[in-house]
């Protein structure tokens, strides 16, 4: 096994005071009773979808006591709590609800963890392929792409929102994921990035349920001490957890009704399946990131997209995904958006190619493990950027594979002018200090950068 990967980050989050939408945290004394009548919630969420599992929910608060108080889990419900300080206000009953399916989510996958625990210790992940980039940056694209090889096998959004087949019905899973996106879902958001529970999507839909929330932590002006923990935290657990995510979908005979942990019993042709995986969240915490693909082997896809383009698509985005916490503080404040998102991105950036040069400078042959892409190019062609992918990892590249990727691509839609000039009053920051404040990536990644002065 290889030598685990040490790494601090570079650059630390530092907490804002001065963010004028800064609230208290409440009190640990007010905190916990509300956080036992989640808990209660929680477990009547859970009967409410699956009244088979009922006795065994009802137990799952007492069962994983220590794991709801000991860890970051219990601090992050806490700080999403800041300034909610009326039960009666919109802000308390929207964290509220949000914590109770969190709260729901963590003590049923704690459950499916122990119950399965055997078969779990069976399952060996190897060779998986991670799709990273910045968010808006392609990734989702690139994850169509790749999951429609025949020998890949990719996990849908409900199994990331509730994973785990052995304590919940798939049908009651996908109710409960529709539960989660329906209050997000709104023609900005949809145009940006389409939510349906059924299709391929990220790990970081699992990372936000138990904690990690990456895509709250850019978007909601009043999470301020929740922002720092989550960049100088320890967030080990999560990763923890993904591994054994990613080994309950394969345990899962409705997804992968092909699988067994007795590999002479896989039918040939998928014998030399990988997972295909993306996520524009592990750059948070990288060095939890590489100790998973040191652990498995992974093959890393790392796309790269031009900041002015990012930033006009991901600013947009950030203001259309809070529709979980309608009536927040600091909503209507493009400003704050525009400035957090970009530090956000600064900081993934910077710890997230000092990691990777880290990790390489003490094996020089994980270089190998990385293969670099722009935007620009795997867009434009497809299928000849996937040939060249495939080739450099030594993967099968098949023509049942084109045939997928052509039915997935349609042309382009062009960006109405009129479109365009309705998202300039979402842009405060200047063009030209953007591409100075970056250049640090663009002298690292100029090749994948082709159009970052234009």
């Amino acid at each position: 096994m290889s030598k685990t990967f040490v790494f601090t980050n570079v650059e630390q989050y530092k907490l804002d005071s001065s963010n004028k939408y800064f609230l208290p945290e409440l009190p640990e004394s007010a905190f916990n009773p509300i956080y036992a009548k989640v808990q209660g919630y929680a477990v009547q969420l859970m009967c409410q979808l699956d009244p088979t599992h009922t006795e065994e929910y009802k137990t799952l608060p007492q069962r994983y006591h220590t794991q709801l108080e000991t860890n970051l889990f219990k601090q992050a419900a806490r700080e999403f709590f800041a300034g909610c300080f009326d039960p009666n206000s919109r802000m308390f009953k929207n964290v509220f609800k949000y914590c109770v399916g969190q709260v729901s989510v963590y003590l049923r996958f704690l459950y499916e963890q122990e119950i399965d625990k055997e078969n779990l210790e069976k399952v060996e992940i190897k060779n998986p392929l991670f799709i990273v980039s910045m968010p808006r940056s392609g990734s989702t694209f690139a994850h169509s792409v790749m999951s429609s090889d025949p020998y890949a096998t990719s996990i849908r959004m409900y199994e990331h929102l509730c994973p785990g087949s052995k304590t919940m019905s798939s049908e009651s899973r996908l109710n409960y994921g529709k539960r989660v996106i329906e209050p997000m879902l709104n023609e900005n958001l949809n145009k940006r990035h389409k939510l349906d529970v059924e299709h391929y999507e990220e790990e970081l839909f699992f990372q936000e349920m138990i904690g990690f929330s990456w895509t709250y932590s850019l978007s909601l002006p009043r999470l301020e001490q929740y922002r720092e923990h989550l960049w100088n935290g320890n967030f080990k657990f999560v990763y923890d957890g993904l591994m054994d995510e990613f080994k309950m979908h394969l345990l899962d005979k409705k997804e992968c009704p092909w699988y067994d942990t007795d590999k002479s019993k896989i039918d040939e042709k998928m014998k030399n399946f990988h997972l295909c995986l993306k996520a524009v969240s592990h750059f948070v915490e990288p060095v939890h990131f590489f100790n998973f693909v040191n652990t498995t082997e992974g093959r890393i896809l790392w796309i790269h997209r031009e900041i002015i383009p990012e930033l006009k698509s991901l600013i947009p985005g950030c203001l259309a995904v809070r529709g979980n916490f309608v009536g927040d503080v600091g909503l209507d404040d493009i400003k704050w958006t525009n400035d957090n998102t970009i530090k956000i991105i600064w900081l993934c950036l910077k710890n997230g190619i000092a990691a990777r040069d880290k990790w390489v400078s003490e094996d020089p042959r994980r270089d190998k493990q990385i293969y670099d892409v722009s935007f620009t190019a795997l867009t434009k062609d497809p299928i000849g950027e996937t040939k060249k992918i495939y080739k450099y990892f030594g993967m099968e590249y098949s023509e049942e594979f084109e045939e997928n990727i052509k039915k997935l691509i349609k042309p382009k839609e062009k960006k109405h002018e009129e479109e365009k000039e309705k998202d300039k009053k979402y842009f405060t920051f200047d063009e030209e200090e953007m591409k100075k404040e970056f250049m640090f990536y663009y002298k690292r990644f100029e090749k994948y950068l082709p159009n970052y002065f234009k």
